[in-house]
């Protein structure tokens, strides 16, 4: 089983911005902590490969939209409490269905800001995600991230 954590999120998006944020490893540390989100190993090889595949449009997009990441992370802090759990809850991460639908559409203004290829591989993450949802109730989804 592949892992991610937070600390390789992090280390992700300090390569998006183009280098060093100042207080960047303190965010991880002292805000998201160390997470162990245990997620499939072909998702994981999903996620890996658009990001090395588009790795100069994600600088890009951060730079020439800075409010993308302040919005990422404005989700990212919203999802903790769900992330922190998915180790307790066998790989099953339990998002509120405003976070969930706000990542969709973060998700979708890339799309907006990309070229065709980054567009047409975000909709493949979208779909992926989507066909990992196993259960949703009014409340929140349930997305399978072992399957």
């Amino acid at each position: 089983m592949a892992r991610e954590t937070s600390r390789t999120s992090v280390r992700y998006a300090q390569e998006a911005s183009g280098g060093e944020i100042f207080g960047q490893e303190m965010l991880a540390e002292e805000l998201l902590g160390d997470i162990d989100i245990p997620v499939s190993k072909p998702t994981r090889d999903f996620v890996d490969q658009l990001y090395r595949r588009h790795r100069s449009e994600f600088t890009r997009l951060v730079q020439d939209n800075p409010q993308l990441v302040w919005d990422a992370l404005d989700i990212v802090l919203d999802a903790l409490p769900a992330l922190r759990a998915v180790p307790k809850n066998g790989g099953q991460l339990y998002l509120d269905r405003n976070i969930y639908a706000r990542a969709s559409d973060l998700v979708d203004r890339c799309e907006g800001l990309s070229t065709p290829e980054l567009a047409r591989d975000l909709k493949k993450l979208k779909l992926l995600v989507e066909m990992k949802i196993k259960s949703a109730d009014s409340d929140r989804v349930r997305i399978d991230l072992q399957e």
